[in-house]
């Protein structure tokens, strides 16, 4: 068992190649992602009136 003080508990990792770097996505398949949130009736309601009750308590307590 490793303890946390050990100082070579990263050794078997230091010869290992590093990660290929993640493709960014277009807008459009970001878009295309998150496309089923918009199938939710009421959720843009939902959303607006949740930003509208924060937005009055920060004003409330910055008094």
């Amino acid at each position: 068992m490793t303890s946390i003080k050990d100082p070579h508990r990263y050794d078997d990792m230091l010869d290992m190649e590093a990660p290929e770097p993640l493709k960014r996505m277009s807008r459009a398949e970001r878009a295309a992602q998150f496309a089923g949130f918009r199938a939710l009736t009421g959720y843009d309601e939902i959303l607006d009136e949740t930003a509208r009750l924060n937005y009055e308590n920060n004003e409330i307590s910055e008094d």
